[in-house]
């Protein structure tokens, strides 16, 4: 898995149709609120963690949150735990709910969670794209695909 500081993210400013650039260098939690804010060894769904985001997260929380739940499954499961060695996981079968984990010892759980659910969200608007049916998608979405198609059969070709 990659350092998390290599990240950005690219969000469409939906009040000004402006692209907005976030670094991993900017704030995802303010004061540490994750002591309380997630369970520990339990299980939940992505609809109880979205919510959760939703009431106590950040502002950039939020809104990573609202643009990516509109392709998740509120009833993926995310599992927090520490049988896993990774920070985080996301497991996924086409056309079945796949599984969100996240390491207990993740010290951003909230920031483990929105990279988990961007592969999630990743892997639902493929999987539309790959149907044929694309009036579900918009154009930066059938764009990003596009896009990721091109990078794939690029490194096959390097590969």
């Amino acid at each position: 898995m990659g350092e998390f500081n290599t990240f950005t993210w690219d969000i469409v400013d939906k009040a000004n149709g402006q692209t907005k650039l976030f670094s991993s260098q900017d704030s995802f939690i303010g004061e540490d609120i994750e002591t309380d804010m997630f369970p520990v060894d339990d299980t939940t769904s992505n609809k109880q963690v979205q919510n959760t985001i939703l009431e106590k997260g950040t502002e950039l929380e939020k809104e990573l949150v609202n643009i990516l739940k509109e392709f998740s499954d509120e009833t993926t499961p995310v599992e927090f735990t520490d049988d896993i060695e990774e920070l985080g996981s996301f497991e996924y079968v086409s056309g079945k709910p796949g599984t969100i984990k996240i390491n207990n010892k993740a010290s951003n759980k909230t920031r483990v969670y929105i990279h988990e659910l961007a592969h999630e969200t990743t892997a639902k608007v493929l999987e539309e794209y790959l149907k044929g049916d694309r009036s579900k998608l918009n154009k930066e979405q059938i764009s990003a695909i596009q896009n990721l198609i091109k990078l794939y059969k690029n490194c096959v070709k390097m590969g």
